[in-house]
């Protein structure tokens, strides 16, 4: 892992996303010799355990994530350059699997 943040929407008075998004990877000249390459970013809900999810996108190792002050998506860097925005619809706040 090069990078984690913890949700700005932790604890709130409207109710709790206790995530983490977390990304990191291997250097591009190594990716051969891996078995995985390891450039996804993963959400995590911090008191589970649980895998929310796994996106993936990078061509290099994720160096930088940073979620919205409104909790409502994050952007992620890599090192390949690419700058990557996610926005979450409002499933992410109404659907019981992410709370």
């Amino acid at each position: 892992m090069n990078c984690a943040q913890i949700s700005p929407l932790m604890s709130t008075k409207m109710g709790s996303k206790p995530h983490v998004i977390m990304g990191g990877g291997v250097q591009a000249r190594d990716i051969a010799m891996a078995r995985e390459g390891g450039l996804d970013i993963f959400m995590i809900n911090i008191i589970s355990s649980k895998v929310l999810s796994m996106l993936g996108g990078h061509f290099g190792p994720v160096n930088w994530l940073e979620w919205f002050k409104d909790g409502g998506g994050f952007v992620s860097a890599g090192e390949e350059g690419i700058v990557r925005i996610y926005r979450f619809d409002q499933q992410y706040f109404d659907d019981e699997q992410y709370n």
